[in-house]
């Protein structure tokens, strides 16, 4: 599992705090600090690119980008998920995800257990 934590204060949506886990090829997304509206446009976006998506306890969304491909591309790197373990597929999704949300300005932190 790879989780990390981004951060950012905008004048849109203020102050907006998400934890993302990463666990094999899913997602697991949570929102802190009244962040709810930006989550639900996050969630929206990925349903919209064809992601099945899953509420669960806890405020945690589960999020399946990669679903049953066969190739997935994410950025610059294309691969296969039946032909890499799970500890790579959560290196690839984290390094894209942390690459996207510092692009968008976020301060990104890996939440290390």
């Amino acid at each position: 599992m790879k989780q990390l934590k981004a951060t950012q204060n905008t004048p849109q949506y203020g102050p907006q705090s998400l934890y993302l886990r990463i666990i094999g090829k899913l997602l697991f997304m949570k929102g802190a600090q009244n962040s709810t509206k930006y989550v639900d446009k996050l969630i929206a976006d990925f349903e919209k690119r064809g992601a099945t998506i899953n509420k669960g306890n806890g405020g945690w969304i589960r999020i399946d980008i990669i679903k049953d491909a066969e190739f997935v591309k994410l950025g610059d790197v294309e691969f296969s998920p039946k032909e890499i373990s799970a500890e790579e597929t959560e290196a690839i999704l984290y390094d894209f995800f942390a690459k996207k949300y510092r692009e968008a300005k976020f301060v990104v932190q890996e939440v290390l257990e």
